[in-house]
């Protein structure tokens, strides 16, 4: 499906229509095991940024594919499972496109996969700890992350599933 008012990224080409904020993105493999399977993905010990060099107005939906990566190497004591850390994945829209809480921001499995929130220009408006980011059923699986902004309604799902939401008295345009 085309139309003027919607993008779709596959990053099957060159990413020249985002612009790398902190982290490092590049072409990497998921899985050390299968380096010939590669994404475009970032990794950072602080925060892996990507924005969009675009602008967007109004009623919005950005809908993704993500997942964690292994810690490389062989299974290890200290990480059992090949992955370092669980959660921790971000999706901020309405941002200035320079400031990470300058916009609504979900945070799903923050805080060493204690909590979901969801930010508001940096304070949490909405939260929940029962819904995190799956630490069993996850090699070879992607999520899906979905923020919508219909009026004055912030929406998050996680695979299909409503997680947070938040009826803004003041939406950010």
């Amino acid at each position: 499906i085309e139309s003027d008012t919607a993008d779709d990224y596959t990053f099957y080409s060159a990413a020249t229509d985002w612009r790398s904020a902190g982290g490092e993105w590049t072409i990497t493999s998921r899985w050390p095991c299968m380096p010939n399977w590669s994404w475009y993905g970032g990794s950072s010990n602080e925060a892996a940024v990507l924005w969009s060099k675009r602008s967007y107005h109004g009623d919005q939906v950005v809908d993704l594919h993500a997942a964690t990566m292994m810690t490389g190497g062989k299974v290890r004591r200290e990480v059992p499972s090949g992955y370092l850390k669980f959660g921790d994945i971000n999706l901020t829209i309405c941002s200035d496109g320079v400031r990470l809480d300058s916009g609504y921001t979900l945070m799903l499995g923050g805080f060493g996969n204690s909590r979901t929130c969801l930010w508001r220009r940096g304070r949490i408006v909405a939260e929940r700890n029962d819904r995190l980011y799956p630490t069993k059923d996850h090699h070879r699986t992607w999520r899906n992350v979905r923020a919508e902004k219909i009026g004055s309604e912030i929406r998050f799902l996680f695979n299909d599933e409503l997680i947070l939401s938040y009826k803004d008295p003041n939406p950010i345009p």
